[in-house]
């Protein structure tokens, strides 16, 4: 039980990570968060799964990613 508590304590640690990042580095795709399909928030707490936030990580990954290559490049030079 102990390493499936761990396995989802990281999970939730990518999850915090990766919106941190989208906080302070994409805050326009932050504020949008609440619109993804897949939402943490969207099942009491009580309900989540290591499935649930497997998806909801991947989530996060692939808006990051869709962003990243689709917005445009500014020079901060």
């Amino acid at each position: 039980m102990k390493v499936m508590d761990e396995n989802l304590q990281s999970l939730v640690n990518e999850i915090n990570k990766l919106t941190q990042l989208l906080a302070s580095e994409y805050p326009e795709l932050y504020l949008h968060l609440e619109e993804l399909p897949i939402t943490i928030a969207s099942k009491p707490s009580s309900q989540l799964s290591k499935s649930d936030l497997e998806n909801y990580l991947e989530s996060l990954q692939e808006q990051i990613k869709w962003y990243q290559a689709t917005r445009p490049v500014s020079n901060k030079d």
